[in-house]
């Protein structure tokens, strides 16, 4: 009889100290907080790009050289940018350039870009 009540004290202690596991809202949720971080933070980098390329185009329709050299100190101080970014940053003043018929500048700009992706 001790024998049967002390494994099923050790039973009961053994099977009631498990910690209890997290049941599958609780999962979702966290999984859920941790997209809207995510989404949250890509957003920002987003709309961060965005008002860049903006700035870009504004200074450019004001002053063809001045939104050069706004997207030219872009590609020099920002270090958030990557090859994508940079080389979408030639394409646009490109673009630009070519809609105002300074063709060998747009080629320039069309060559970095092509410089900078064609290994990607």
């Amino acid at each position: 009889m001790k024998k049967t009540l002390s494994i099923l004290t050790l039973l009961i202690l053994l099977f009631g100290c498990q910690p209890k596991q997290n049941n599958m809202n609780d999962f979702m949720d966290d999984i859920r907080e941790d997209f809207a971080k995510q989404a949250e933070q890509q957003n920002r980098e987003v709309y961060a790009w965005e008002a860049k390329i903006d700035k870009l185009y504004k200074r450019a329709d004001n002053n063809l050289n001045d939104g050069a050299s706004y997207a030219d100190s872009l590609i020099e101080n920002d270090k958030s940018l990557d090859k994508r970014k940079i080389s979408n940053l030639h394409t646009i003043v490109g673009e630009i350039y070519y809609d105002n018929d300074s063709i060998d500048r747009a080629l320039e700009r069309f060559r970095l870009d092509e410089s900078l992706t064609f290994d990607l």
